[in-house]
């Protein structure tokens, strides 16, 4: 019995020691990683001298909609695709951690997150979890990730998992890196128009489903947690909803989208919603979308000149 308790404890050293070195060489890489969703956005807005004016924060709806060449002020596109509110709840958190936040962020919100069935609990992204890296050095980020599951904490026991699944990933980008030390960024990654866009967004459509759903507002606390917190940093924080090619979708999402605006309306928050605005040619023509959910880049120029004038016009009205 004796020998095994030495192996097992052996082994026990062994693993976590191994761990340990693994995880210290992946964290080396990921700070000097400046491109791509494994952080290196996040570490390369983190390097930038000072904070631009204006930060584009939201999902792919924006990642790849939103140009901020487009916008008259310093601007970046910290958007990450299959992220949500818990998301960018966390990434706030990391912003203000890092004294690194703007003077305003324009939040692009699906409606559809906040639809849902009572009695049903929602199923999450987990999309906070792509802030592993900061699981154990920022407090809002560790709680936001343990609330995913009670058996979370116990995995982060082994550093390595931060990169659990992100291995290649990380050396790809680290790499890309490495080969383009002094590009500049923007954050905005387009999605090139095809000739078979067309085709393939129409017949998209045909194939869509909107199950039974109520808007709940208990799936709204993150994004009043962002609220409160803009409100306490004295960020201006400006609402947006990307468009969508089906008509079908927007009044599937109406309820929520009146509800938001309530929301909005009670905290003196902008909300521009292209689901009831009208963008010339988009909710009309195919060709500027790559799915009926996602603009290409033709779309998201369209897009982001309208945004671009509408954000100029609320700070206007605002500005002292």
């Amino acid at each position: 019995m004796r020998s095994f308790g030495i192996y097992l404890a052996g082994l026990f050293i062994l693993v976590f020691t191994m761990d340990r070195l693994a995880a210290s060489f992946l964290d080396c890489l990921y700070v000097k990683t400046m491109t791509g969703q494994s952080g290196g956005k996040i570490n390369y807005y983190l390097s930038l001298p000072t904070p631009p004016d204006l930060l584009i924060m939201g999902n792919s709806r924006a990642y790849y909609q939103v140009v901020p060449d487009s916008f008259k002020m310093p601007t970046y596109n910290i958007a990450h695709s299959a992220t949500d509110d818990c998301f960018q709840r966390g990434l706030l958190a990391v912003l203000e951690e890092k004294k690194q936040l703007p003077k305003t962020i324009l939040l692009q919100i699906d409606p559809g997150q906040y639809l849902g069935q009572e009695g049903i609990t929602r199923k999450n992204l987990n999309s906070v979890e792509f802030l592993r890296y900061y699981y154990g050095k920022n407090e809002e980020v560790t709680t936001l990730i343990n609330n995913e599951g009670s058996t979370k904490k116990y995995l982060f026991y082994f550093h390595t998992y931060r990169y659990n699944g992100r291995v290649l990933t990380l050396l790809n980008n680290y790499f890309k890196t490495v080969l383009h030390p002094k590009q500049l960024q923007t954050g905005y990654d387009l999605i090139p128009a095809e000739a078979t866009d067309s085709i393939y967004t129409l017949r998209s459509i045909q194939r869509e489903v909107f199950p039974p759903a109520k808007f709940l507002s208990e799936y709204t606390t993150d994004l009043q947690s962002i609220i409160s917190t803009c409100k306490r940093l004295h960020i201006r924080l400006i609402l947006f909803t990307s468009p969508y090619f089906s008509r079908a979708m927007a009044d599937y999402l109406k309820p929520s989208t009146d509800k938001i605006k309530l929301l909005c309306g009670e905290n003196k928050i902008p909300y521009i919603n292209y689901l009831e605005l009208s963008l010339p040619g988009l909710s009309t023509s195919a060709s500027y979308w790559k799915d009926p959910n996602h603009l290409n880049h033709l779309g998201a120029e369209i897009q982001s000149r309208d945004l671009s004038n509408r954000v100029k016009q609320l700070l206007d009205e605002i500005r002292p």
